[in-house]
């Protein structure tokens, strides 16, 4: 959608659903991936939740926020923060 409405000129809203560090590391990277006419907000929620499976990453400062450099979403996911999995393929 954010790519479509890029090519129509249409300018979007890159909301977190605070859902904690994973979807704060997400959200920073779309919105880091938007052009810059296209972006007209964007919400950072990490520093409001509590659940955090990621040492707390990313955080914003002084009312801005980025998206972290390091592989991958650029977080590192502490597994023992998880939880069990609801299902698993295996035997």
């Amino acid at each position: 959608m954010r790519d479509l409405c890029q090519e129509l000129g249409v300018q979007v809203t890159i909301e977190d659903t605070w859902g904690g560090d994973v979807v704060s590391a997400a959200s920073a990277h779309l919105a880091a991936s938007t052009r810059a006419r296209s972006l007209l907000t964007v919400s950072f929620m990490n520093d409001w939740t509590r659940e955090h499976v990621a040492g707390y990453q990313p955080r914003s400062k002084d009312g801005s926020g980025s998206a972290p450099t390091g592989p991958g979403l650029g977080i590192d996911v502490d597994p023992s923060r998880l939880a069990a999995p609801l299902f698993s393929a295996g035997a």
